[in-house]
């Protein structure tokens, strides 16, 4: 996308964004100069992924933003055996690991430092959590809320595109450990 582009978009988000700050709807301040709610969005998430110049491109992984996560959200000590959350609860928000390892029961998957846990949920429309993780050992953990979560990977892309990729990668366990599951259960040919 062209810069000139980029700036038009830059000052119609702004002026949206102003309007918006004004007391008027999001409906109302898109209207106002011919857009939608839709659009809007879709603007502000180009905005957050495009950059123009190439030193703003920033390679941050989870590790590397973890003192600023510590030092906004403080770190919660869990002992060993302690649940964080079970399948089917309210996700509104993640944890980060910075001590200890996190047990994800219906993957047997194992949560080291500088991993995060409990982002498939928060990141859901249903908001549900898809699994159960408890603390394999005392642990220290940073909770993120869901709409620091959201900022963050608008913000910096690269956050972003980390959590997509563990999303994906534990989605895609979670399909083979169910195709595991069926595969004992209903072995082919056995009916």
């Amino acid at each position: 996308m062209n810069t000139e582009t980029l700036t038009l978009l830059r000052t119609t988000v702004a002026k949206i964004e102003a309007l918006c700050a004004d007391g008027h709807s999001l409906e109302d301040a898109c209207k106002s100069l011919d857009a939608t709610p839709r659009s809007f969005r879709r603007w502000t998430e180009i905005l957050a992924y495009s950059r123009t110049d190439e030193n703003e491109v920033r390679h941050d992984t989870i590790g590397s933003i973890l003192p600023e996560l510590e030092a906004e959200f403080g770190c919660t000590k869990f002992t060993a055996g302690e649940v964080l959350f079970r399948l089917g609860d309210y996700a509104d928000h993640l944890y980060v690991v910075i001590s200890g390892s996190v047990s994800v029961v219906e993957l047997d998957a194992v949560i080291g430092a500088g991993e995060i846990v409990g982002e498939i949920g928060v990141f859901s429309e249903a908001h549900r959590r898809m699994a159960t993780a408890v603390c394999l050992e005392n642990c220290e953990l940073i909770r993120l809320p869901r709409e620091r979560a959201f900022e963050l990977s608008c913000r910096k892309p690269t956050i972003g595109l980390a959590m997509t990729q563990i999303i994906a990668e534990r989605l895609s366990q979670n399909a083979e450990q169910v195709r595991a599951n069926v595969t004992r259960t209903y072995p082919c040919g056995t009916y």
